[in-house]
């Protein structure tokens, strides 16, 4: 009878450690949902165990790797608030300060590494360093961040490529572009089996950054396949005018109905509008539209999308083959939509406005006002091309001064020529005064 108590408590403790042994395993293959399952489960289970706390810290890693800082956070703060003995406590620390520098919370970020900086664990103390590399980095403190991981690299050579990478990063932020080349390149060395996916985006995107597009592709063909990278290829492609292989790396990240499948979209458009293919630029700025609302991407979509239909009603109205009558009744029916002079300067605003595009803008805006002379819109038109020239250069140049003359002499009872009088007088009133 007395031996019944000891099997149980046996076979117990081999189903807590067969649970946790899967934990484990499936925690170092990646699969954080189905380690966090398993960690669960030991502490529905087994609640009182002396190993609770090992299956606490691995289920706040893997929240933490699978992009969950607030459950990590709460499951490191378990371990520090309720297990004072845990070996995983000062690693628990350690994970908090990251995940306060994550949430930009600086001065806890701070605290909580100072707590474990002189940790008798060398581990510890090694990444509690590196750390401290990215604080300073986030605290606008490049040169701090250069100064200290050099003395990072003394200390720990071997374990260096992170720092290497942060380094980097700070060197980049200052403009030492050569400097930040060099330190990528030797986190790159020191961890070529397997670089991280922030070193390759980074050293790509510095190699983009200097126009040297074949070796950002070289760079980039070293990293994981994923939707960023392969994003960031098609950007590099396009740029070297590979379209075809451009648009096959924007094709399986347009699928995502995210930010990163808008960008693919857009970029599709503008290989599409490169080559002159209006109806499928169209369609696929209306495609990357309708994924959300993204923010400025999805605002160029829009814009984009509206620039092309206005463009074909020019195309459309220029080959019209409608009979006098026909066009007369449809024109009366929307005459904005079919005035030409209207959809030059809608373009010219789009550009303009949406898009900042100013070059191209000023294209448009000069279309109306050369090729629409009688249209309501023309003194509109240089009315905004005098603010355009004003606004890069505060004293009138030449072109100011004749877009102005002619507002104010060939259109003197529109509201822009008022309007130009009222913000311009002083200047207007000299000009008048000199020819008189």
């Amino acid at each position: 009878m007395k031996k019944f108590p000891l099997i149980l408590l046996f076979l117990t403790g081999c189903i807590y450690y067969n649970t946790y042994y899967n934990a484990e395993k499936y925690y170092n293959e990646e699969n954080y949902t189905k380690s966090i399952e398993k960690c669960k489960k030991i502490l529905e289970r087994h609640p009182r165990s002396d190993y609770t706390d090992d299956a606490i810290f691995l289920m706040g890693k893997s929240y933490y790797y699978s992009k969950k800082p607030d459950e990590a956070k709460k499951n490191f703060r378990r371990i520090v608030d309720f297990f004072p003995k845990s070996p995983f406590r000062e690693e628990s620390y350690l994970f908090l300060g990251k995940i306060a520098i994550e949430k930009k919370n600086l001065d806890e970020a701070i605290m909580l590494l100072n707590r474990v900086a002189d940790s008798d664990d060398p581990y510890v103390r090694m990444e509690t360093f590196k750390t401290k590399l990215e604080l300073y980095l986030l605290a606008d403190n490049p040169q701090k961040t250069i100064d200290e991981g050099e003395k990072f690299i003394e200390k720990y050579r071997g374990n260096s490529a992170e720092a290497y990478y942060i380094i980097g990063n700070a060197n980049r932020l200052i403009g030492n572009r050569e400097k930040a080349l060099e330190m990528y390149k030797n986190a790159l060395e020191e961890n070529k089996e397997e670089p991280s996916g922030r070193l390759i985006y980074n050293l790509t995107a510095l190699y983009f950054e200097m126009d040297s597009l074949t070796e950002a592709l070289s760079i980039i063909e070293k990293g994981k396949n994923n939707d960023s990278l392969s994003l960031f290829k098609g950007e590099i492609l396009m740029k070297l005018k590979d379209f075809d292989e451009a648009t096959k790396s924007f094709e399986s990240v347009g699928k995502r109905r995210d930010s990163l499948g808008t960008v693919a979209k857009y970029r599709m458009g503008e290989i599409k509008e490169f080559q002159r293919d209006t109806s499928d630029a169209i369609k696929l700025y209306k495609e990357a539209e309708d994924k959300g609302d993204f923010g400025e991407i999805s605002e160029m979509a829009r814009a984009k999308e509206e620039i092309f239909e206005n463009i074909s009603l020019l195309r459309n109205l220029s080959e019209k083959t409608k009979n006098e009558e026909e066009a007369e009744a449809e024109a009366e029916q929307n005459y904005e939509k079919k005035d030409s002079s209207y959809i030059f300067f809608r373009i010219g605003e789009i550009y303009y406005w949406s898009l900042k595009e100013k070059e191209e803008g000023v294209v448009w805006y000069r279309k109306v006002h050369k090729d629409f002379p009688e249209s309501s819109y023309a003194p509109k038109a240089i009315f905004t091309l005098i603010n355009i020239e004003l606004s890069e250069d505060s004293t009138f140049s030449p072109q100011a001064r004749e877009l102005l003359s002619v507002l104010t002499e060939k259109y003197p009872n529109t509201k822009y020529s008022e309007k130009a009088k009222e913000l311009y007088g002083t200047y207007f009133q000299d000009t008048t005064s000199s020819r008189e």
